[in-house]
């Protein structure tokens, strides 16, 4: 891995496994070349960021999910949902899984788009 960010980003990818109840993440980050094994300070990145992030990988390994329009953004743990879906329980599941990723609260403006035909 190259960062603390990418090894975090394995550690939660891997813990939003259906079937996961427990990780320990063995992942190293390798040291940066030309600071004698030192590794070069690299500031924790924002919560809401990671946050989001977990949200959308979570989307993007969803049978339901991955192929939607949707959108995520978050502020201070609190999630704002935007975008279309295809069904009413596509938009009632995107939400479950926003707070299953972590977030406190969930305002859900997802469209279910219309049917063809009726």
């Amino acid at each position: 891995m190259g960062s603390h960010f990418e090894q975090g980003q394995a550690g939660g990818v891997a813990s939003g496994v259906d079937g996961v109840a427990d990780l320990a993440n063995w992942v190293t980050v390798a040291a940066s070349p030309g600071f004698d094994g030192f590794e070069v300070y690299e500031p924790w990145p924002n919560a809401d960021s990671v946050l989001a992030e977990r949200i959308r990988t979570h989307w993007f390994w969803s049978p339901s999910l991955h192929n939607q329009d949707l959108e995520v953004l978050a502020e201070k743990g609190c999630v704002t949902l935007t975008g279309t879906v295809a069904t009413w329980l596509d938009r009632e599941q995107a939400a479950n899984d926003a707070y299953l990723m972590g977030a406190r609260y969930v305002t859900n403006n997802l469209v279910v788009a219309p049917t063809s035909g009726l």
